[in-house]
């Protein structure tokens, strides 16, 4: 993508503390606007970048105390893009440009950042690596795993990451997968699950095995599904949760006590128009501990979950029409929940929770434009205020 297409697909970053800041439009947005803030784990800001339909889908605090998030635009065709920021949210670097949709970026440990995404018809699984400057190292494409979802580290040897394959035995279908990759992006394998299942995140856990959430589906019902695999990708426990109506889930990570937490959405009405924000909790084997339905409203849902300095969760979620952070405490007991406008988040994708009690998140909302939706970059404090 060159310079101009890009300076008007991503028009202006907004840095505001209390405010935004005016923009001028005959500057690079990214690099023009951004007005330096004191650096401080407790700055609290809200920045936007301006784009078509642009949405930020992943976030992960650095080596450095910055930010990269990962995300997806629009203008002739869906194209990634990833963003680096310092603590206080200013730019540093972005890449913009790539074709297809990008879901999941994380650090290395080289202090670089890898993203995975898909592109073109079939949804073919892209895996991108920067190092921490920013430099492109290596981007792969992967013409037989597909649908690439969420990616955790594998330690010092590679990555492991959730698509779909097609399987060949007994019959040739497409069926939820994990592929094993080295460090240099190649894959080495790929295990498949059924064509019931839908994975949606994957997290490295203490045993260096790994937990992956998702939905699996009983002829039309629909429950949240966990499943624990070890290094070779191979199942040690699968568990699965569900009411009358359909469920699914959206992540899960592992808890201090050993044990694992996931999130994701619980159907209240026949037309699954009624839904609630799911808490699940699970101990080191899978067995059920609690589980915590959350502020039933239309669509609502749980999207990331995070454990917090004082053992309890922070929820990023759709609930009430509106963008909304919920804290519970360590059994799931609900503790409070902040709604915010569509011109500061309209829907939260992911969430950081910070050592200081406060929380950082990303995800799309509205700015001060009703036709452009813009990726948002939000971080409050620790009862989500700014």
């Amino acid at each position: 993508m060159n310079r101009t297409f890009r300076g008007l697909l991503i028009t202006a970053l907004f840095v505001s503390c209390e405010h935004e800041l005016p923009i001028n439009p005959n500057e690079n947005a990214l690099t023009g606007t951004s007005t330096p803030v004191a650096a401080s784990s407790n700055t609290f800001f809200k920045k936007f970048v301006r784009g078509t339909s642009a949405t930020g889908t992943s976030l992960i605090k650095t080596y450095d105390g910055g930010y990269a998030f990962a995300g997806e635009g629009v203008d002739e065709h869906i194209f990634m893009y990833l963003v680096k920021t310092d603590r206080c949210g200013n730019f540093q670097w972005d890449h913009f440009g790539y074709n297809g949709s990008s879901y999941c970026v994380r650090q290395t440990c080289d202090n670089g950042i890898i993203f995975i995404g898909n592109n073109g018809p079939v949804g073919t699984t892209t895996l991108t690596k920067f190092d921490k400057l920013g430099t492109l190292q290596w981007r792969k494409n992967h013409d037989n795993f597909f649908s690439g979802q969420s990616i955790a580290l594998a330690g010092n040897n590679g990555y492991v990451a959730t698509g779909t394959a097609f399987d060949t035995t007994p019959t040739f279908s497409e069926e939820a997968a994990v592929g094993k990759f080295n460090i240099f992006g190649d894959l080495l394998w790929i295990k498949t699950f059924g064509d019931n299942m839908l994975f949606s995140s994957i997290e490295q856990t203490s045993d260096n095995g790994f937990i992956i959430a998702g939905t699996i589906w009983n002829n039309s019902n629909a429950d949240l599904l966990l499943l624990k695999i070890d290094t070779q990708g191979n199942t040690q426990w699968q568990s699965t949760f569900g009411c009358q109506y359909s469920d699914q889930g959206n992540h899960a990570i592992q808890t201090s006590d050993g044990g694992y937490v996931a999130i994701g959405s619980n159907s209240k009405s026949s037309d699954n128009k009624i839904r609630q924000v799911y808490i699940v909790k699970v101990t080191s084997n899978g067995k059920y501990q609690w589980i915590r339905g959350n502020s039933p409203s239309n669509y609502a849902d749980g999207l990331r979950i995070r454990e917090t300095p004082d053992y309890g969760f922070a929820i990023a979620a759709y609930t009430y029409g509106k963008g909304t952070l919920i804290r519970t405490c360590s059994n799931g007991a609900f503790q409070w929940r902040k709604h915010y406008p569509d011109s500061i988040l309209q829907k939260p994708y992911d969430i950081v929770a910070e050592s200081n009690g406060g929380y950082t998140m990303v995800g799309s909302c509205t700015g001060n434009d009703t036709v452009h939706g813009y990726a948002s970059l939000v971080k409050v404090n620790s009862q989500g205020n700014f």
